[in-house]
């Protein structure tokens, strides 16, 4: 899994140079009346490559199979700092933790994989809210933990939520991403064993994770 994941970064890298001169040529053919047609479609279809690109260049990264460092991931903690980001990336918008008696607890997975997802998630929610965005930890009575992340936003068409997940899904091409966020939200969790979904609240739009392994008590 290692091996592929090196070549599938490095196929990755090399095919970016070439794909760079592509799309600079079909730029030039956009800007000729007699070719703006064959040079458009050249650059939907280097566009849909290089997204591609990004998209397996993420996946080489992916820490599938690698073993959670020290106490793994301990509930709050790892989403302090994250929060303290989305305020400054999103100033506009304000962000809110409730952790319902979770604090202390620790799961069993790799903490930069686990904030690679919260961050995704948080952001997503913060381009989409209007005012605020909710953070929740919760301990289960089976000893998993359950995440979820609300936004005050519009919300997804019932019908196109699992499209959500789908690589380059773009809901509003106006608003800044590259649609590839979510995708690797859904391979991360994946690889750590996690179930995360999107539904849509009242307002806006809930991401869950849930983590079905018993929690444990940090007790350090």
């Amino acid at each position: 899994m290692a091996r592929a994941r090196v070549q599938a970064g490095n196929l990755a890298h090399s095919l970016r140079t070439p794909l760079a001169i592509i799309i600079d040529e079909a730029e030039r053919l956009a800007l000729h009346d007699s070719c703006r047609d064959a040079g458009k479609v050249l650059l939907d279809q280097a566009g849909a490559m290089e997204q591609q690109i990004n998209y397996q260049l993420a996946r080489a990264r992916l820490g599938a199979g690698r073993k959670p460092a020290g106490r793994g991931v301990v509930l709050p903690d790892v989403v302090l700092p994250i929060l303290r980001a989305m305020e400054r990336l999103h100033p506009d918008k304000r962000f809110f933790l409730d952790t319902a008696g979770c604090t202390g607890l620790a799961l069993p997975l790799d903490p930069v994989d686990y904030a690679e997802v919260l961050s995704i998630l948080l952001d997503n929610a913060g381009k989409w809210a209007r005012r605020e965005v909710r953070v929740g930890f919760a301990a289960d009575e089976a000893g998993g933990s359950a995440v979820t992340i609300t936004d005050d936003g519009l919300g997804i068409p019932e019908a196109m939520i699992e499209q959500a997940f789908d690589v380059g899904t773009r809901f509003d091409a106006d608003t800044a991403g590259s649609g590839l966020g979510l995708a690797i939200a859904r391979d991360l969790c994946e690889a750590m064993g996690i179930e995360v979904t999107l539904a849509n609240g009242a307002p806006g739009l809930v991401a869950t994770l849930h983590h079905n392994d018993r929690c444990r008590q940090n007790l350090s």
